[in-house]
């Protein structure tokens, strides 16, 4: 009869996911996705009305519907694929939800309300911060190790185990055997690596298709841009932007000298309803004023690209987007809701283009295989 020993404690410690870097970005992709083209769909379409008579059935609802098949995906099923979905679906749903807060945070239900904009960025603000914390490594003990080398086994019970991940639970259970001052945790370790020692059923290498798209991106980065390319790249979009940003700032420095352009120019903006009274108008002098900021940082950083100085400029240049991310596009979402879609997606392939050119030509790393992806 088998011995057992009572633990003194339950442990409640959270352990992140073997993949939930993963699913954290698929999930935010598909949040930003769903809110672009949702707002492109109704602005294009007179904004459709679904339903007869009273009845209007709301995108608020699909989202909704969304949101509760991704939480029961998560609770009925526990194949690796139902992850993936189920981060499709929280994502699109949770776009489609908050895109309709405009309504729901208004009396008159005003789905164009300037505040709802900024919420919706906002929350996606969220989710990015969310997902660069998780993109850290994870803390490395045996109770968590052990956790991710059972998530990775049914990849074998669905024949999807391959040769690179057999050998990356090897090394994981042998970490864990040789650490571990858990005798439970070190003798279930050294019975795994005794079973995927002997003969199973091994899948053939299948990248999958985020791993074949990042290293098909990666190939045509080395072939067809290059160091070279890439930097004229940074240091035009970031020249550009800076430049425009700067024309904005001058026109708010000159204004006390030239009256009648400044009453021009608020008659303007009160005109298309982007000034409604003295709140907003400082609102707005504020986010000249930060743009303006953040044009100086990035036509310096330009500056410096062009000279060679390409850590500082590198850092100034990230530091000059990351301001422009989450500080002045609130405050340009809230004056102009549907205008700023457009500088914001170039503004994030600049920020991704830092980061590509400080991980590959500033401080290059090797690349390595990854332990698993998610099917």
């Amino acid at each position: 009869m088998a011995q057992t020993s009572i633990s003194p404690r339950q442990i409640r410690r959270p352990v992140r996911r073997n993949s939930a870097s993963l699913y954290m970005l698929i999930m935010l992709v598909s949040f930003s996705t769903s809110v672009v083209v949702t707002r492109l769909f109704l602005t294009l379409t007179g904004f459709p009305k679904i339903g007869r008579g009273e009845i209007h059935i709301a995108h608020l609802l699909w989202g909704g519907l969304l949101l509760f098949i991704a939480a029961t995906l998560l609770l009925v099923l526990a194949n690796r694929w139902a992850y993936l979905t189920s981060a499709v679906c929280a994502g699109v749903g949770a776009g489609l939800f908050m895109d309709e807060v405009g309504k729901f945070i208004t009396t008159s239900n005003n789905y164009f309300y300037p505040l709802a904009m900024p919420i919706i960025y906002g929350f996606f603000l969220i989710i990015v911060l969310v997902y660069l914390q998780v993109r850290k490594p994870p803390k490395q003990d045996s109770r968590s190790e052990m956790y991710r080398v059972l998530e990775m086994l049914p990849d074998l019970l669905d024949r999807e185990l391959e040769e690179h991940e057999r050998q990356a639970l090897e090394q994981r259970l042998k970490e864990i055997s040789e650490q571990s001052d858990n005798q439970d945790l070190t003798r279930l370790a050294t019975i795994l690596r005794d079973f995927l020692a002997s003969p199973i059923q091994i899948a053939p290498e299948r990248p999958g298709f985020l791993n074949r798209l990042a290293k098909g991106l990666q190939q045509f980065e080395e072939r067809w841009i290059g160091r070279e390319r890439l930097k004229l790249i940074l240091v035009v979009g970031m020249a550009i932007l800076g430049f425009l940003a700067i024309a904005e700032l001058i026109v708010l420095l000159a204004a006390p000298k030239f009256p009648d352009m400044l009453a021009q120019s608020i008659t303007h903006f009160a005109t298309t309803g982007e000034i409604t009274g003295p709140n907003t108008f400082n609102w707005f002098l504020i986010q000249l004023a930060l743009e303006g900021t953040v044009g100086i940082l990035l036509v310096i950083a330009s500056i410096l690209l062009i000279v060679g100085e390409d850590q500082r400029a590198n850092e100034l240049g990230y530091f000059g987007l990351l301001m422009s991310l989450t500080v002045v596009n609130l405050l340009l979402f809230y004056f102009d809701q549907f205008g700023n879609l457009l500088l914001t997606i170039i503004q994030i392939f600049l920020l991704a283009a830092l980061v590509q050119y400080r991980q590959h030509y500033i401080f290059p790393q090797k690349t390595t295989t990854p332990v698993t992806a998610a099917t």
